[in-house]
């Protein structure tokens, strides 16, 4: 199994407190879609990126609803500072917006509760028994939504913060306002929706009840519909342009994104599929192409996607691990040198002989080599799916070798991008790092000892992951525990990327005009075109 012959590193742990044994409720599992702690170094970055939209953000028409419903809440209620009064009244508003989508219009996606309401439409619709928080069940249960301040305060309340919309409570005013900004959206919501389906959208809230039958005269309120040539719309075109958020240094970074978007689309007469994967790959091939990287937004996602192509490879090496363990407690090193061996056997068959072979001599090699990174992905990726872990190791080898041959000039210049001030990408599993300890430091390690070791590095990696998250009365997270030399399965997880928000945007685009999905593709529309143009 190679000269090394120390499976596991031993991790040391410094108890924070002492706490004595006590008889606990069982604790809930969890797989964990980060099992080596290393994605956040992508959340980062996207996070910088993509403001004022995240990932269960969908509707870009929900920022108009919540002013518009907040503006009438205020002017309609007598407790106008009890914040506990508000947020009953917003509850049943969203809860009869998914009546509303659900009943009126079906297969219309990204709906907050929308589960609750397709199973509970019935003739006459109890808006309090399905949203006022005294009518829960414990944790929250038999209501549309189990967090106590609804979709707006779990989803929603934070990204209008930043787009300048809405003030959170404060001690002199303990309810969420509206900004000026706030103010002219409500406004412009509520010239389009009819007085008398606000009139009835209000009475029903105020009452709690709604008849099936009256949701047909709502139809106003669809999120996915925002009304051309209106204020609305020219409101929500200015949020997404506008700068990122309320700091006193602006940063307009979803504005670049937006653009290169609409940029790669406009190069495309005839549509993209998965534009967010198309951009991605598209952008990093590009920036791989170039003699030297400039500190642009297009270099900042050019680094998430070299992340993410190296967590992926890293992962895949944690995955096949735990896909060939037992469920019942087997020899740790047995399994390691098992997968080690089916490894060794799929790089013979490319004439590489894993025990002589050094990881720079197969680097050198792969100079030569007419396959990219994205073929190499693939093939990890399609190998894994048919349980052939060998195959999906030496794949996940050659990927890691092409992302370092393709970026090696870059390097450095990352490194110093990663680091600057308003960037600190430099987390746990940044690429640099992840490049260094999976390639750079292991140059002159045989192929055998270097599979070996990148296993017991994910291995490592899981087990200071899986405890650190692992608390008391809290779920766990562990893939397989490990007693002595022995090993055993407790649940299988699969790779997976981190998802940088992009598709939101996207939809948030398409609602507005700016881009269609037509035929199973995506294209830029005249409106994006001069949208693009004027940016």
């Amino acid at each position: 199994m190679g000269s090394n012959k120390t499976l596991i590193n031993l991790i040391m742990y410094i108890a924070e407190e002492v706490i004595e044994p006590f008889w606990a409720e069982y604790s809930t599992e969890a797989s964990g879609r980060d099992p080596l702690a290393i994605q956040n170094s992508s959340v980062v970055i996207y996070s910088k990126m993509i403001v004022g939209i995240t990932n269960v953000t969908n509707r870009i028409r929900y920022n108009g609803f919540f002013c518009w419903i907040f503006d009438t809440i205020a002017k309609n209620i007598k407790k106008r500072n009890s914040l506990p009064e508000q947020l009953k009244f917003s509850r049943r508003a969203e809860l009869l917006l998914a009546f509303i989508m659900v009943k009126n219009f079906r297969g219309i996606t990204g709906i907050s509760g929308s589960n609750y309401a397709v199973n509970n439409l019935r003739s006459r619709l109890s808006l309090k028994r399905g949203a006022d928080w005294e009518n829960k069940s414990e944790g929250g249960s038999g209501l549309y939504w189990r967090f106590k301040a609804g979709i707006f305060g779990q989803y929603y309340s934070g990204v209008m913060r930043d787009l300048n919309l809405i003030n959170h409570p404060k001690d002199e005013l303990n309810i969420y306002t509206l900004t000026k900004s706030g103010s002219e959206l409500a406004k412009a919501f509520e010239n389009n929706i009819p007085l008398k389906a606000r009139t009835l959208f209000w009475e029903s809230v105020s009452e709690g009840f709604v008849d099936e039958i009256d949701l047909l005269e709502l139809n106003s309120f669809a999120l996915h519909l925002v009304p051309n040539d209106s204020d609305e719309l020219l409101i929500y075109e200015q949020l997404l342009l506008a700068k990122d958020d309320r700091k006193l240094i602006p940063t307009y970074n979803r504005k670049d994104t937006i653009k290169l978007l609409l940029e790669h689309l406009a190069a495309r007469t005839k549509g993209v599929n998965d534009l967010m994967a198309s951009f991605l790959s598209d952008n990093y091939q590009k920036h791989v192409r170039l003699k030297r990287i400039s500190f642009t937004s297009a270099t900042t996602w050019y680094l998430y996607e070299m992340n993410e192509l190296l967590h992926l490879a890293f992962e895949y090496f944690h995955a096949c691990f735990l896909y060939t363990i037992e469920t019942y407690p087997t020899l740790l090193e047995k399994s390691v040198d098992s997968l080690n061996k089916d490894t060794a056997k799929t790089l013979k068959s490319d004439k590489i002989d894993s025990k002589s072979c050094l990881v720079k001599d197969l680097i050198k090699k792969l100079e030569n080599d007419n396959h990219g990174t994205y073929y190499y992905c693939s093939e990890m990726e399609a190998s894994f799916k048919v349980s052939k872990f060998g195959e999906t190791l030496k794949n996940a080898i050659y990927l890691l070798f092409n992302i370092y041959l393709e970026n090696k000039i870059h390097l450095k210049n990352l490194e110093e991008f990663g680091n600057l001030h308003e960037n600190n990408f430099n987390r746990s599993g940044y690429a640099i790092e992840i490049l260094n300890d999976l390639v750079q430091g292991r140059l002159h390690e045989t192929l055998v000892d270097y599979i070996q070791n990148i296993i017991l590095a994910a291995i490592n990696r899981h087990l200071y992951s899986s405890y650190s998250k692992s608390r008391i009365g809290q779920a766990l997270v562990h893939n397989y525990m490990i007693e002595g030399q022995m090993v055993w399965q407790l649940r299988q997880t699969l790779p997976s990327r981190t998802n940088p928000r992009l598709q939101n945007a996207i939809q948030y685009m398409t609602d507005i005009g700016w881009i269609q999905w037509a035929n199973d593709k995506y294209s830029i529309t005249n409106q994006g075109t001069t949208i693009l143009q004027s940016i």
